[in-house]
């Protein structure tokens, strides 16, 4: 039962991460400057031309893209965990081998998807600050 509601919330929030990631994007696409069609993209002068948006500033909007790839990322990785986990043949090799043995795989494994995780998280947050480059809402 427990697992069930697990595994059931874990789907949810992946689908709930990627709906977020979706919004944000058609947000940001609406709310660049490009749009405006006096707009000079080479001006130096980057941000949102809605009044209610003039005083964000860039660092709000990158630390945004940070939290948003960094929840994204923790997500998949607990995600890739999951499945790692699940997998039949891991489960009879995990009985076959002598439990010292299996410690230090499950480590090494543990530290992999942690650099997995590292790495998915740097690849989103450049892929969504430049995002926002490209919707010069940041300079």
């Amino acid at each position: 039962m427990l697992f069930r509601l697990a595994r059931r919330f874990s789907i949810t929030s992946t689908k709930f991460f990627l709906f977020l990631t979706g919004a944000s994007a058609i947000f940001i696409y609406l709310v660049s400057p490009l749009r405006d069609p006096a707009y000079q993209p080479m001006g130096a002068n980057g941000g949102s031309r809605l009044w209610w948006l003039e005083g964000v500033p860039e660092d709000l909007w990158t630390l945004a893209a940070f939290i948003l790839a960094g929840l994204l990322a923790i997500n998949f990785t607990l995600k890739l965990w999951q499945w790692y986990k699940s997998l039949p043949w891991i489960a009879h090799r995990r009985r076959s081998i002598p439990r010292k043995t299996g410690q230090l795989r499950d480590f090494l494994f543990g530290i992999m998807h942690f650099v997995i995780g590292i790495w998915m998280w740097l690849l989103l947050f450049y892929g969504f600050f430049s995002f926002l480059l490209d919707q010069w809402l940041i300079d």
